[in-house]
């Protein structure tokens, strides 16, 4: 089981008791990371919820589990790999300053997922966020911070729970980071004020550390906002290949865009002004996902000999495969193959194409 919680700026901190596993009960994680959010974007919140975080590291059951902290401000980081648990550790790392502006959810959550990979214990991310995070002074789009979760989700199926905490009063932090928690469903919402009872920060601890039952009392707001579709495309997340589809894009069952063939002229393999848009949507597509990849199939119309065929249909496949890496794309993610007439439907200048499939 993973677990994602997220707090800041909290109005005061409690001071909770350890968690202790009473006998016959055993520690249900076996990686713990800590992110905290240190930016001064937090305003007058950011040292309440320094306590907090201190609190919360305070309350954390002695064991052999292992914790990495990531303390982040603007495009800054102080990073600990994961170790084992040594109280003393965290709570220094939890003392930093404001060390940066910015909130980068996103690029946070992509952190954390780089520090989990090779992971297969159990374990809690505990996130420290006001959801609403910005980038230059800016807000960040939500869906970028869910399809960062949603890539760290996939990677660790069946052992995820996210819960988040928000401190003030923002409808769009609380939407955030309700859509977060609902991404699992063992996730959880929380506000500040309902944890600065020390007896509800303990308990809230004890459903992390030792997969208690959440306390009735500790989850009075409204139930998680489930999400199915956060990027409205018509294809719940559960089964959604392309996360993050442009709105108004037409997709198929997997939730990636449908992109018509992209026709060429006779015995020729350059691409026409008109389908640089449909190649500019592949590389935002591959560019917001990088855990698919893309096939291109070249394909020729029944004039010619075969090995002509064969030799267009190939030069027409690289040609986009060339175009997408231009616009930045990593040429490993691109299959190029091609069938020469093999394919023919006609009419003829509809099978001088390439067809492009987005595939895992």
């Amino acid at each position: 089981m993973i677990v994602i919680s997220a707090a800041v700026g909290l109005a005061s901190a409690a001071t909770a008791a350890r968690v202790k596993p009473v006998p016959g009960q055993k520690l249900s994680v076996d990686e713990v990371v800590l992110i905290v959010d240190a930016s001064s974007s937090l305003g007058a919140n950011f040292d309440s919820q320094r306590k907090l975080a201190q609190s919360f590291a305070d309350g954390m059951p002695s064991g052999s589990y292992k914790v990495s902290t990531l303390v982040f401000g603007g495009g800054e980081r102080l990073e600990k790999p994961l170790s084992s648990f040594d109280r003393s550790s965290v709570e220094q790392a939890l003392a930093a300053d404001k060390i940066g502006k910015s909130t980068p959810l996103p690029a946070v959550l992509g952190e954390a997922r780089d520090l989990l990979s090779g992971t297969e214990g159990k374990i809690a991310v505990v996130i420290f966020s006001d959801g609403l995070p910005t980038s230059g002074g800016r807000p960040q789009p939500a869906p970028a911070s869910l399809t960062a979760a949603r890539r760290l989700t996939l990677d660790h199926p069946d052992r995820i729970c996210i819960h988040s905490i928000q401190s003030g009063d923002s409808k769009h932090g609380a939407t955030l980071l309700r859509q977060l928690s609902a991404m699992t469903e063992c996730g959880t919402f929380r506000t500040a004020s309902q944890l600065q009872n020390a007896s509800n920060l303990n308990r809230y601890q004890q459903a992390i550390f030792l997969g208690a039952a959440p306390l009735p009392a500790v989850s009075a707001a409204p139930p998680p906002m489930a999400i199915a579709d956060f990027d409205g495309d018509g294809v719940p997340d559960a089964r959604d290949l392309c996360a993050g589809t442009p709105s108004g894009v037409k997709v198929d069952k997997r939730g990636c865009a449908v992109i018509n063939g992209i026709n060429f002229a006779l015995n020729s393999a350059d691409i026409q002004p008109a389908y640089q848009a449909r190649l500019n949507l592949v590389a935002a597509t591959l560019a917001q996902n990088d855990d698919i990849r893309v096939r291109l199939t070249g394909h020729a119309s029944p004039e010619g000999s075969d090995a002509v065929n064969a030799t267009v249909s190939q030069a027409r496949a690289k040609a986009i495969r060339n175009r997408l890496v231009e616009a930045g794309i990593d040429g490993s993610r691109i299959d190029v193959q091609s069938v020469g007439a093999k394919q023919a439907r006609g009419p003829r200048d509809a099978d001088r194409r390439v067809d492009v499939e987005f595939v895992r």
